[in-house]
């Protein structure tokens, strides 16, 4: 789950700069990834901690901050 978490929130940043920069619209899929990438984050640490996850919810809380902060 750790990783699944990383990636989540790799892949949400990702699809955020591929939005602001080449206007590619993927709806709400980058939002879904990153919540789905914290509770997926969250639920490892609370089982054993882990750095890739660790990173993974830094990663979805990223995106969720950058993107409200485009949104307002």
């Amino acid at each position: 789950m750790g990783i699944a978490s990383l990636v989540l929130g790799f892949l949400s940043l990702v699809s955020m700069f591929l939005i602001l920069i080449f206007k590619i619209s993927f709806g709400a899929i980058p939002n879904i990834m990153a919540i789905v990438g914290i509770i997926l984050g969250i639920m490892q640490n609370k089982q054993q901690k882990d750095n890739k996850a660790t990173t993974g919810i830094i990663l979805c809380v990223m995106y969720i901050v950058i993107f409200i902060i485009i949104a307002i």
